[in-house]
Formats: C-alpha cells, sequence, structure tokens
C-alpha cells in the first residue's frame, strides 16, 4: 500500500508530481480584457460576461447578467466586475 502511494505521488523521486496546466482556458477573454481597457471603462460599476470576444451580457446585478448569457446560450459564463473609478489602484494603473 506504501509503495502504491509513493508511485500515484511521485514521492519516490522526491519530486513533487507535475500538474497539466492550464494555458489557454479563457486565455481569449483574458486577452481581450487586456486590450480593452477603455471600452471596460463605460462599464465601469458593473459585472461583465464575456464570450471570446463578445460581451453577452452585463449589468449591477451578477445573477442577472449570468442569467442573461445563459438565456443566449453560454454554458459556463466568463464573469468579472468593472470598478468603479475611485477602486482605481494608482499603484499598478488598472481597474
Amino acid at each position: 500500500m506504501e509503495e502504491q502511494t509513493e508511485r500515484l505521488t511521485g514521492s519516490e523521486s522526491g519530486q513533487t508530481p507535475r500538474r497539466t496546466p492550464t494555458t489557454g482556458y479563457r486565455s481569449r477573454e483574458l486577452e481581450w480584457r487586456q486590450a480593452h481597457g477603455e471600452v471596460l471603462r463605460n462599464y465601469s460599476g458593473q459585472w461583465i460576461v464575456l464570450e471570446a470576444e463578445e460581451i453577452v451580457a452585463h449589468g449591477k446585478d451578477p445573477q442577472r447578467a449570468v442569467a442573461r448569457a445563459r438565456a443566449k446560450g453560454i454554458r459556463i459564463p466568463y464573469i468579472f466586475y468593472v470598478g468603479k473609478a475611485a477602486d482605481l489602484n494608482p499603484l499598478t494603473l488598472e481597474w
């Protein structure tokens, strides 16, 4: 039993087992967010549901935004909050 555990965890070589990287997951949405800060300023104080490079729903209530996105056929919504200007981080100048 102990031998099986070692084999499963990779501890026999003293190394931590490697996990499959999740690169590429939602990368289109993340890239869009980084490139379109000026667009996002128009949605200050709102929740945004983004699918690829398209805003499919938005609003002050995240549950309603997700419901609207699901009504459009989005199975797993990518949702995030756009902070207000007062939430601006002066150190990084990010929203």
